[in-house]
Formats: C-alpha cells, sequence, structure tokens
C-alpha cells in the first residue's frame, strides 16, 4: 500500500503543468488523512523551510505528517499539509511556536519605535555614564 502510495504522489509530481502548482496540491488525500492550508507569513517562509530545508523536514518528522511544503506561488504564502488530524493539529502548534519565538527576537525598527534605540541606550547605562 505504501509503495502505491508512492507511485501515485510521483506520478502526480511528473503531470503538474501548471507554474506554481505543488504536488501536493495535486495529491490525492490518503484514507484517514485530511489535507489543511495554514496561512504564513512571507517573512516566515524562510524561517519555516531552514537551512537546506531542515527545518521543514523536521517538522514533517517530528509531527508524523503524510505530506508538508510551503506554498509562495500568491501573494498570501501557505503551509499545505496532509497527515491525520492529529498530525495537522501538531504541525499547526510547532508553526505557531516557531514563528512567535521568531517574532519574539526580532529587532524592532527605528522607524516602527522612534524611542527604541534611546531606550536601550538609556537602560544599559547611557553612552556617556559615568
Amino acid at each position: 500500500k505504501a509503495h502505491e502510495l508512492a507511485v501515485s504522489v510521483l506520478r502526480h509530481a511528473e503531470q503538474r503543468t501548471t507554474v506554481g502548482r505543488s504536488a501536493l496540491q495535486t495529491l490525492e488525500v490518503p484514507e484517514g488523512h485530511i489535507k489543511a492550508s495554514l496561512p504564513i507569513l512571507q517573512r516566515h517562509c524562510g524561517l519555516l523551510i531552514g537551512c537546506k530545508g531542515e527545518t521543514i523536514r523536521s517538522i514533517k518528522q517530528d509531527c508524523g505528517c503524510f505530506g508538508l511544503e510551503i506554498d509562495t506561488s500568491t501573494t498570501n504564502p501557505k503551509m499545505l499539509v496532509v497527515g491525520t488530524a492529529d498530525s495537522v493539529e501538531r504541525v499547526r502548534t510547532r508553526v505557531a511556536e516557531l514563528t512567535h519565538t521568531f517574532e519574539m527576537n526580532r529587532p524592532v525598527s527605528k522607524a516602527s519605535n522612534p524611542g527604541a534605540a534611546e531606550h536601550s541606550a538609556n537602560s544599559m547605562g547611557g553612552y556617556g555614564a559615568g
């Protein structure tokens, strides 16, 4: 059964003729699995893919989903997930954790918070303190 499924996935991938359509978009969902589309921000795509695809492979393996990819073919990127309801929920949770941590550690630009640099300097004793 696994072999048939692998052959089906490869056949679907080979038959893609429309640019931007992914294998998961055209994949027939295996019995007992669901297909979900999770909206993500453009700035999170690189984070979720990771260096040489390491992060997305890790998410797929750790969460136990059948298929996982990021679709950036539109202006609103999304993560496509195929798996059991539980594995899809684990992916959703993992993505939320990764993106939350990324946002919490993201530097605040001076344009969006003009007093941030001054506050930071003051909280560390300032530049001329002494």
